[in-house]
C-alpha cells in the first residue's frame, strides 16, 4: 500500500501560476523565496495518514537574486544542503542566493536511520514533484531547463524530518516571470 502527502509550494515572483496537485490535501506546507526579480516561496503543509506524517516547519528559501539584463549562455546551477546553506556551481544570471529555512516534517517509519542521508526516497518515504523529484518551471514561463530538485532527510531527532531543494536550475532569464507561482511536492509513504 502507497500513502501519498501533498505539499503545496508557492512561489512568489509577480503573475499567476497553475497549480499541479496529484492527491488530495488536508494539510499544507508553506514554501517562500524572492527574485529580483525576487522570488518568496510560501505554505508548506502535510496530510497525516499512514506514518503520521505531518508538517512540522515551513521552508523558507529567501531572497534569490537575478540579473534581468543576462544574456550569456551558461545558465545558473546552485545547491543546498540539509542545514539550508546555498553553494554555486555556476552563478550565470543569479547575482545571490540566500541561505534557506529547510522544510521540516514528522514521520513514524520503523528505520530512521534509512533516512540518514538525503535523497529522493528512503525508509519507504519518497518525494515527488511535478516531474519526478523536481519541480519544473518553480521560477515561472514554460521553460524545462528552470526547476529545483527536492530531497528528503532525516534530522537525527525524533521523527523529524528535513526537505529541501537539493539543486535549482535557471538558464534563461527571458523565462522568469513575477507574480505568484504555485507548484505541488508530494511524499510518498511505501511501507518497506
Amino acid at each position: 500500500m502507497t500513502t501519498n502527502k501533498t505539499f503545496l509550494i508557492l512561489l512568489l515572483a509577480g503573475i499567476s501560476y497553475t497549480a499541479y496537485n496529484a492527491t488530495a490535501v488536508s494539510e499544507n506546507f508553506a514554501i517562500s523565496t524572492t527574485i529580483d526579480h525576487e522570488i518568496t516561496l510560501g505554505n508548506f503543509r502535510a496530510a497525516s495518514a499512514d506514518a503520521n506524517v505531518s508538517k512540522t516547519g515551513d521552508l523558507n528559501m529567501g531572497t534569490i537574486y537575478i540579473n534581468p539584463a543576462y544574456t550569456g549562455s551558461e545558465g545558473a546551477v546552485w545547491a543546498y544542503n540539509s542545514s539550508g546553506i546555498v553553494s554555486y556551481i555556476v552563478k550565470g544570471p543569479v547575482v545571490s542566493a540566500s541561505n534557506i529555512n529547510v522544510g521540516t516534517f514528522s514521520a513514524d517509519i520503523p528505520n530512521l536511520s534509512a533516512c540518514s542521508k538525503g535523497g529522493t526516497s528512503c525508509g519507504g518515504l519518497s518525494v515527488w514533484g511535478n516531474s519526478n523529484h523536481d519541480i519544473i518551471n518553480i521560477f515561472g514561463g514554460d521553460d524545462v531547463s528552470n526547476w529545483c530538485y527536492f530531497y528528503l532527510q532525516y534530522s537525527g531527532s525524533g521523527n523529524t524530518f528535513y526537505v529541501y531543494p537539493y539543486s535549482c536550475n535557471l538558464k534563461d532569464v527571458s523565462k522568469v516571470t513575477r507574480g505568484l507561482h504555485t507548484g505541488t511536492l508530494t511524499i510518498s509513504y511505501n511501507p518497506e
